[in-house]
């Protein structure tokens, strides 16, 4: 059976160009290492049940440890509850920590995934980031100040074996090398902690934040804000050399949930995740050597499966960095 022939594009055929650029061969070679010291993981005796945060007849979640591929953590809790049929909800990255969810049935697994396609799960999370050095590229960098809420819209996507990308916002919709399209991605930062020099010399410790009493940990008011500004490459200042110690806390939701998405954007701005080599966040930060981004899951918040009018909410500890 002859396979059906693909007319290729022609020699002037224009593709959308990424915005970001490709990760460096140390890069690749630092993320090989860290996937490999992840395989202990999957062949080891780790108890993902002693991560528990919820549980009830229909769901389960933990606090995952980072280093841990989710499919592991699922394989090792179906092999702990043998009578249920233990299904992820979503996933994180290898080496995010914080909030996973899994159903423990097939009703449970059908309702859930539903809320997910809806877009009525909320996500929180909390990055670490420093701002990147000047290597003579224009970087879209806002000037964090405290209560500030920046608002990253963009492309996202990738060719046939390549890796993920930032695209222009412009570009939504236009097919990429493979076959695929440019798809929307929507990030919402607010700035939890700062100790990033701003053009004025000043510096911010902490956030002005609100107290979950529900959870006893902090966050940052989500009440919508008119001051929250969306901004593209061409409305953002280029930034400046990053001092050895700076770093700056962001709480990030994401608004659409495509892959690495929080880790593109906080690049894309210039302010990249300590340790995340892949997207040009540094390895050692602050005279320490990092092995794996410092982003964390801080909560989900989504619709009872079971009533519609009861909202869950599930929250991770705050994480140790």
């Amino acid at each position: 059976m002859t396979a059906p022939c693909k007319r290729a594009p022609s020699p002037d055929q224009s593709w959308p160009v990424p915005i970001t650029p490709v990760p460096t061969e140390e890069a690749h070679r630092i993320e090989s290492e860290r996937a490999q010291a992840a395989q202990s993981c999957e062949t080891g005796d780790t108890d993902f049940s002693q991560y528990i945060v919820y549980e009830d007849d229909w769901l389960l979640a933990i606090d995952k440890p980072v280093g841990a591929y989710c499919e592991t953590v699922e394989r090792k809790l179906a092999a702990a509850y043998p009578k249920e049929r233990i299904v992820l909800a979503h996933r994180l990255d290898r080496d995010t920590g914080g909030v996973l969810l899994l159903t423990r049935c097939p009703q449970a697994t059908k309702a859930v995934g539903r809320t997910f396609t809806e877009g009525l799960v909320k996500k929180s999370y909390l990055a670490l980031c420093c701002p990147t050095k000047d290597t003579g590229v224009e970087i879209a960098r806002p000037n964090f100040r405290l209560k500030d809420e920046v608002v990253v819209s963009t492309g996202h996507g990738r060719s046939k074996f390549g890796l993920w990308r930032v695209y222009s916002e412009d570009d939504v919709g236009a097919k990429l090398p493979g076959g695929s399209k440019v798809r929307s991605m929507e990030t919402r930062f607010a700035v939890y902690s700062n100790n990033v020099s701003s053009s004025s010399g000043e510096t911010s410790r902490a956030a002005e934040v609100e107290i979950d009493s529900s959870h006893g940990h902090e966050r940052p008011s989500t009440e919508a804000s008119s001051n929250a500004n969306t901004h593209t490459t061409s409305q953002l200042n280029a930034g400046s050399p990053a001092q050895p110690s700076e770093g700056i806390i962001l709480r990030a939701y994401p608004v659409t949930g495509r892959t690495h998405q929080i880790r593109l954007h906080a690049a894309h701005i210039g302010y990249p995740l300590v340790g995340d080599v892949r997207y040009g966040g540094p390895e050692v930060w602050d005279s320490r050597k990092w092995t794996n981004h410092l982003l964390h899951a801080m909560e989900l918040s989504f619709p009872d499966p079971r009533s519609i009018d009861k909202t869950i909410t599930i929250a991770a500890k705050l994480p140790e960095w």
